[in-house]
């Protein structure tokens, strides 16, 4: 947080993301630091609905102003225009000025397919890569190792 740099948590569904984006965020907040939490799909939707009631300026000052802001699940959905054009907007705000913390099940070499325009794309990851930490997790889904160990109890149990 201090150093204003980037964690980029990347792995298969249910195997700890999350979990640890909102862990990082509850250390930041025991530090002192303001900490907002959110999907990057409802982000997005948030600033597209906000220029019908001109509140842009002020939604987007929301996601800038936080000493971190976690977004997670990039890449769940595919951007239009304009959420890239909304997702640079907050991500150029925040460079060297603040961190960001952004969850993905897609490996890093897809994130440029992920974002519409090839250019707002590079321009995006340069930013947000360069005093970037990335968290590869892999294994199965622990969701999913929960739900054999059910179904696996209720079969014994018959």
């Amino acid at each position: 947080m201090r150093k204003k740099e980037n964690v980029a948590p990347i792995g298969p569904p249910g195997t700890g993301k999350t979990l640890l984006a909102i862990s990082l965020g509850v250390k930041a907040v025991t530090q002192g630091y303001k900490v907002l939490f959110t999907t990057v799909n409802e982000m997005l939707e948030e600033l597209y609905l906000s220029r019908a009631d001109n509140s842009f300026n002020q939604k987007l000052r929301q996601y800038t102003n936080p000493d971190l802001l976690i977004l997670d699940e990039l890449g769940l959905k595919k951007l239009n225009q304009n959420s890239v054009d909304d997702f640079y907007e907050i991500v150029a705000k925040r460079y060297e000025n603040s961190s960001i913390i952004i969850t993905s099940n897609k490996s890093f070499d897809e994130w440029g397919r992920i974002f519409y325009d090839p250019v707002l794309a590079t321009a995006i990851l340069d930013r947000f890569v360069q005093h970037c930490h990335f968290v590869v997790i892999k294994g199965e889904s622990y969701r999913m190792k929960q739900q054999q160990k059910t179904l696996k109890n209720i079969t014994e149990a018959q």
